[in-house]
């Protein structure tokens, strides 16, 4: 399709009841790529040296939050890791392993593929703004990393506290057990001259509830291996095990440990609650025959207590997540739907096609990111709002090859006015290696009318999405190939290339008239140097209804035989979905045999329906 063609199809959304945004002067950017100053000499030494000049940089930039240093540390720590694929030397080990501990929190397979390119691969998936030259999460990672590394280390190894600060950042809230005040000395430590505060371990409780209600730590310092991730058993000094006298001892230190850890989670609150209880029928002195010697209730208030930290540690693994982050936590989320084809050129380099959409109402902000603009000076009302999509396409190495950028400006009273769809976007770019991979992102700026520089907008709502592993269409002209599928709103009276307007959508509505085009290469050449070729195409979907009819997969399609002079077929597939009523999900496959040379190949679609 050329570009005339589509700038004519997105007009005619017009009369379709579409929105069209207009467009704003295309700015093509070419994001430079940064050397780094790396001296990589052909001694050890050289090696050495630069490692420990990146490791203190890195350190020093994240420890300040010189923000304005973050990406070119950020790139050096990259650089960094490639040195993990060559044999390292015991110093270099040394410099490393800090990273290495810190990267294997929140990745654990990190040691099983130690690679220099296969981590800056996984660190580039973690992006969630690929469209950008900055890797928002790796610098927040380094940052946890470096705050880490000065406060929860012992020997410059984290301890558990500095792993869980790396993977979730700060907790909600953060407290520790503490025996030191006056109703615990007068109830226990007067009358047992013998214990002392410092035989109470240090510890520290952290709550994750922003994450999940039911997470959080409990950390219990271990001497010189700094804090580690312990239980509630271990608060309990061993000397007010070894004698029945202390038992009561031993329930108070129980109670008041609960009645603390319970302020903060429920978990402790039934222990607490029984402890409690038993403790103020023994104090009453009322004869209660029912009730357990001190010995018994222990014994068993113990079991309870291993019970409850076996249940709270299992619990805790279920629901940790590998990791959290905040980097985008006032930004929502854009409901962008997209499709990808790709074709192949005369010349044999496949085109990758991206035709993009989303309702206009997922540009509206909510009453939260509005209050957000007001406390930043920017009236709602007021403000424009400029949408910057970026299209990214990588080699195989995931080196950028194309970037490519467009704005659309819209003021805030159209965007309240307007209803509809935003008209289907087309981007293309060419791939003439065997892989690639692409990364698309949609950014809704606000900013000041009549005036746009991402560096000064706020950022309200994001869409990003990466696809990776596309391979070329095969250009060998022996072999019979075929492009993508491409889903278009039939129009049979359109004087376009294309019979219809590119729908993007994932969502199929039985009024929706769909069509697929698609094009097949490298057709033999039979008697009379024509082509001669079937088209078969079948319809699956899962019907639902009835106890028996659930799951069910139903197939509906037709064959077609075709006769021509090209060895290149623009063919489309017009599908009647009224009879794909009461269906949830479809797949259309489409397959074309070449009957002279008798290849085949065959392309599938998904959809969702709905009524």
């Amino acid at each position: 399709m050329n570009a005339k063609a589509s700038e004519g199809i997105m007009v005619r959304w017009i009369s379709w009841g579409m929105l069209w945004i207009s467009l704003l002067p295309r700015a093509q950017a070419q994001e430079p790529q940064k050397e780094l100053a790396v001296a990589e000499g052909p001694t050890r030494e050289e090696r050495l040296a630069w490692l420990e000049a990146a490791d203190r940089y890195i350190r020093d930039v994240f420890t300040r939050q010189d923000r304005l240093q973050y990406p070119e540390a950020a790139q050096r720590y990259l650089r960094m890791l490639t040195l993990l694929d060559d044999s390292l030397t015991e110093a270099e080990a040394r410099i490393l392993a800090p990273h290495v501990q810190a990267l294997e929190a929140i990745y654990p397979d990190a040691r099983r593929s130690l690679s220099g390119a296969a981590l800056q691969r996984w660190w580039q998936w973690q992006d969630p703004r690929p469209a950008t030259p900055r890797n928002e999460r790796l610098e927040e990672h380094l940052e946890r990393w470096a705050y880490a590394i000065r406060h929860y280390s012992v020997g410059g190894k984290l301890d558990d506290r500095g792993l869980v600060y790396v993977c979730y950042g700060p907790p909600s809230r953060k407290t520790s057990v503490r025996l030191d005040h006056a109703r615990y000395r007068q109830q226990v430590l007067d009358r047992e001259p013998t214990l002392s505060l410092s035989g109470f371990p240090e510890n520290e409780f952290w709550v994750y509830a922003h994450l999940h209600k039911d997470l959080h730590f409990l950390f219990v310092r271990k001497g010189a291996e700094g804090y580690r991730i312990g239980t509630s058993e271990e608060l309990i000094p061993r000397g007010l095990y070894q004698s029945p006298r202390r038992v009561m001892a031993l329930l108070r230190t129980l109670e008041e440990i609960y009645r603390q850890l319970s302020i903060y989670h429920i978990d402790y609150g039934m222990l607490y609650d029984e402890l409690a209880t038993y403790i103020t029928a023994v104090e009453s002195r009322i004869p209660r025959p029912e009730l357990p010697s001190a010995v018994a209730f222990a014994q068993g208030i113990l079991s309870k207590v291993q019970q409850q930290d076996l249940t709270v540690r299992e619990r805790q693994q279920a629901l940790r997540p590998p990791f959290y982050s905040n980097v985008l936590e006032e930004v929502d989320t854009l409901a962008i739907q997209l499709r990808i084809a790709r074709f192949l050129n005369p010349d044999g380099v496949t085109r990758t096609e991206v035709y993009w959409s989303g309702p206009v109402a997922t540009f509206r902000l909510s009453k939260a990111q509005q209050r957000r603009l007001e406390r930043q000076g920017v009236d709602p009302a007021q403000a424009a709002y400029v949408l910057e999509s970026s299209l990214l396409q990588y080699d195989a190495d995931y080196r950028i090859t194309a970037p490519a950028k467009f704005y659309y400006r819209l003021t805030a009273a159209a965007l309240e006015q307007l209803q509809g769809w935003l008209a289907p976007q087309r981007y293309v770019v060419e791939s003439p290696r065997d892989l690639y991979h692409l990364a698309f992102e949609v950014d809704q700026y606000a900013t000041l009318p009549h005036r746009f520089s991402p560096e000064q907008a706020i950022l309200v709502k994001l869409f990003a999405i990466r696809l990776d592993s596309l391979r070329a269409l095969k250009a060998d002209p022996e072999l019979l190939e075929m492009s993508d599928l491409l889903p278009l709103w039939y129009d049979a009276a359109a004087s376009d290339t294309l019979p219809g307007r590119p729908y993007p959508f994932v969502q199929l509505s039985p009024e929706v008239p769909l069509a697929l085009y698609f094009e097949v290469y490298h057709l033999r050449l039979g008697a009379g140097e024509r082509t001669r070729y079937e088209v078969a195409y079948e319809v699956r979907r899962r019907a639902e209804g009835g106890l028996l009819r659930r799951g069910e997969l139903v197939q509906i399609g037709s064959r077609t035989v075709y006769e021509g002079t090209s060895r290149k077929a623009r063919e489309y597939i017009v599908l009647d979905l009224q009879t794909w009523k009461d269906m949830r999900s479809v797949e259309v496959v489409v397959r074309v045999r070449d009957l002279h040379s008798g290849q085949e190949v065959w392309r599938a679609i998904n959809f969702e329906l709905i009524s």
